[in-house]
């Protein structure tokens, strides 16, 4: 059986038209609200810059025929994460399936 996710693991997506999106985190102590950047050599981390003033946090969503959802960077790489969701980075196209979205 699946562990619920932790506080940290909750994500919100802001629409930002024409595919763009942003992940927002739920959060936890430490770094409440940040959004997921990512860089050109597959590296992944938080930002508490805005996505405006911020490029790496902008992601192009692409809804897969399953019904999955998948991301791609500002440089054109994928999001992928282990199966349960942790160690987010940057590589090989992942499926993610969304609630509410």
């Amino acid at each position: 059986m699946a562990k619920s996710p932790r506080e940290w693991e909750h994500w919100y997506i802001e629409d930002w038209k024409g595919g763009k999106v942003v992940l927002k985190g739920r959060g936890g102590p430490k770094k409440p609200g940040q959004f997921l950047r990512a860089y050109s050599n597959g590296h992944v981390d938080l930002t508490g810059k805005h996505p405006k003033d911020e490029r790496l946090a902008i992601w192009m969503s692409y809804k897969n025929s399953n019904e999955t959802w998948s991301f791609q960077s500002a440089d054109g790489l994928w999001l992928s994460a282990h199966q349960d969701g942790s160690d987010a980075r940057c590589g090989t196209a992942a499926q993610f399936t969304l609630e509410n979205w």
